[in-house]
């Protein structure tokens, strides 16, 4: 008895453990996803990791930092809100090189970014535009 209660609790931490390690697979490829855009000018790209809130912001605003490249270098994703085991995390965050240059100033920069993010009812990961460089720059 002792035996098949351990097996049910190590196949339980089991399916998080591998429910954690996909929500942290795909909230990487949608922070990957959405700096390319950014770094390639594709806004399409962009606007569909922003809420449409952010997107419209996003589109009314311009800059002149270009962002020359990109590396994503570590996902968190925090425990679901509720106890219930077959929910998948709905946040996380993500620490991003970027490397932009100005024209204006002549100058390279790079940073670590740290963004916080949210998974929709629909499925898709939005980051919080608020933690992001560039925010009043158009972002293509």
């Amino acid at each position: 008895m002792f035996l098949l209660l351990a097996l049910v609790a190590c196949t339980s931490t089991h399916r998080e453990a591998l429910r954690t390690r996909a929500a942290e697979v795909g909230l990487g490829e949608a922070a990957q996803d959405y700096w390319d855009g950014v770094r390639w000018g594709r806004p399409e790209r962009v606007l569909a990791h922003l809420t449409p809130t952010d997107a419209s912001l996003a589109l009314a605003t311009a800059g002149n930092r270009r962002v020359t490249d990109v590396a994503v270098l570590r996902v968190t994703v925090d425990a679901p809100a509720t106890d219930d085991p077959t929910r998948s995390p709905h946040t996380g965050q993500t620490w991003t090189r970027v490397e932009s240059f100005s024209p204006r100033e002549g100058r390279v920069d790079s940073e670590v970014v740290n963004q916080a993010w949210s998974r929709g009812t629909d499925g898709a990961w939005r980051v919080d535009t608020s933690r992001t460089p560039f925010r009043t720059d158009r972002p293509w």
